[in-house]
C-alpha cells in the first residue's frame, strides 16, 4: 500500500534511514569451512539459517531438537545473554526437556529467571549506565547516532560483547582479535569519527534527505518497488503473499476442535511488560498484576464466566491460570492470553513458570513456514473453563 500510494520516503510519509553507520559487523565470511552448512536449518529454511539470510540464526525448534536427540548433532552446551526461553519460547516442556540435557547452560541476565535458574552458571549482565554502546535514533528508521557511554561499575557486571569477545579468543576464533573500541569504531568510520570522539558530541544528527531512491533505487533486484518478490521467487518460495490454513483449526482439525472450540492467540503486548521482563518490577506489576485472558460475553456465558473471574485455557498441549477479561473488543470464539508470564515473588527455581505461561498452550511442530521457518503461535485451538472460588 505504501508503494501504491507514493508513501515511502517523502515529507509526511514512511521514511528510510539514513544508514549513517555501519551495522555490527557479521562475520560470516570468517567461518572456517563447513561451518555454514552445520548451523541446524540452513539446508531448509533459507531466508533465517541460509548463507545468504541478513543475519543468520539457527532454527529454533531444531536447536532444542538437537539437545534432546542428537539429530542431526548432539548440542552439549548453551550460552544465553538476557532471554528467557522458559517462558518465551514455544512448547515450554520441550524447551526444559532439552535444557535438562545440555552438559553446559550458562545464562548472562540482570535478573533471576526461570531459566537462570536452571544454568550452572549465571552471569551477572551490565545494565545501560554499565556498557559503552551505540545507539540510533529512531530505531526503525535511524537519523541520529548517539553515544551510550559506561559511567559506573557494579560488581562484576560485564558487557555481553565483552564477555562473547573473550570467549572468542580463548576459542581462538576468527576475527577473535577485533576489541569492542575498535567494532565501534567501524562502525562510526561514515561519519569520520571514532567512538571517543563521539563521546563528547553525545549526539550526532545530520540533516534528512527525502526521495533517496530516485538516486540509488530500492534493495530489491529490480531497483524498484517490487510487489512480486523476486528475491522469494529466486529461493525457490512464493512470491506473493499467499493463504494456507492453518494447521492446527477448526477447519482444518474438525475432531480435535470439538473438544477444543476456541481459536487461540497468543502474544499480546501489555505496555508495562516486554516479553517475560519487569513482572518483579513493583509499580508496573501494581498497574497489572495478574495475567489476563480476553474473551468475548457471547464466549463467556456458557461457561458462567465473569469480568475478573480466575479460568483454565487449556489446549492439547496444556493448561494454564489466567483472569477473565471480559470485552467486546475481541471476536466471538477467539481467545486471546498474555504471554510471557512468570512470578518472580514465588519460590524459585520454578518461579511458577507451570503456572500461566502461553507457551505451555503453544506448538513448535511441523508444518513450519517454508522459508523462515517460524512456526504456530497463534490460530491454535484451546477451551476455557472457569475455576471455582472453591478451587
Amino acid at each position: 500500500m505504501r508503494g501504491l500510494t507514493g508513501n515511502i520516503d517523502i515529507p509526511g510519509g514512511d521514511i528510510f534511514g539514513m544508514e549513517i553507520i555501519r551495522p555490527y559487523p557479521v562475520l560470516r565470511n570468517l567461518l572456517l569451512e563447513g561451518m555454514n552448512a552445520k548451523r541446524i536449518g540452513s539446508d531448509t529454511f533459507k531466508l533465517l539459517s541460509g548463507p545468504r539470510a541478513y543475519l543468520p540464526s539457527a532454527h529454533i525448534p531444531g536447536l532444542f531438537r538437537a539437545m534432546r536427540t542428537g539429530d542431526p548433532y548432539r548440542i552439549r552446551a548453551l550460552l544465553i545473554f538476557g532471554s528467557n526461553p522458559m517462558v518465551t519460547v514455544a512448547n515450554t516442556r520441550e524447551v526444559y526437556e532439552s535444557l535438562l540435557k545440555l552438559d553446559l547452560l550458562v545464562v548472562t541476565d540482570l535478573f533471576m529467571t526461570p531459566t537462570a535458574a536452571l544454568a550452572d552458571y549465571v552471569l551477572p549482565a551490565a545494565f545501560w549506565p554499565e556498557v559503552n554502546q551505540i545507539i540510533e535514533m529512531p530505531l526503525v528508521a535511524a537519523n541520529a547516532v548517539i553515544a551510550q557511554q559506561k559511567v559506573v561499575q557494579v560488581g562484576e557486571c560485564r558487557q555481553c560483547e565483552e564477555i562473547m569477545i573473550d570467549l572468542a579468543k580463548r576459542l581462538n576464533l576468527p576475527g577473535a582479535e577485533e576489541t569492542l573500541e575498535n567494532i565501534l569504531n567501524y562502525q562510526l568510520k561514515p561519519l569520520g569519527i571514532t567512538f571517543e570522539e563521539l563521546k563528547s558530541k553525545h549526539i550526532i544528527f545530520p540533516p534528512h534527505e527525502y526521495y533517496k531512491f530516485k538516486k540509488k533505487g530500492f534493495r530489491t533486484p529490480s531497483r524498484k518497488v517490487e510487489l512480486y518478490c523476486k528475491s522469494l521467487d529466486r529461493a525457490g518460495y512464493d512470491a506473493l503473499p499467499t493463504f494456507k490454513e492453518p494447521p492446527e483449526s477448526p477447519y482444518s482439525q474438525p475432531e480435535l476442535a470439538r473438544k477444543f472450540p476456541y481459536v487461540l492467540t497468543t502474544g499480546s503486548r501489555r505496555s508495562e511488560f516486554f516479553h517475560s521482563e519487569h513482572r518483579q518490577i513493583e509499580s508496573l506489576r501494581k498497574r497489572r498484576p495478574y495475567p489476563i485472558a480476553e474473551i468475548h460475553p457471547a464466549t463467556a456465558e456458557p461457561h458462567g464466566i465473569g469480568a475478573g473471574d480466575w479460568i483454565t485455557v487449556s489446549s492439547p498441549r496444556g493448561r494454564i491460570r489466567m483472569k477473565a477479561e471480559v470485552t467486546d473488543d475481541i471476536r466471538r470464539g477467539v481467545v486471546n492470553v498474555d504471554h510471557g508470564w512468570w512470578f518472580p515473588e514465588k519460590e524459585g527455581p520454578d518461579f511458577g513458570v507451570w503456572e500461566s505461561n502461553a507457551n505451555l498452550l503453544t506448538s513448535n511442530a511441523a508444518p513450519y513456514d517454508p522459508a523462515f521457518g517460524s512456526y504456530q503461535l497463534r490460530g491454535l485451538l484451546c477451551s476455557i473453563e472457569k475455576i471455582d472460588a472453591a478451587g
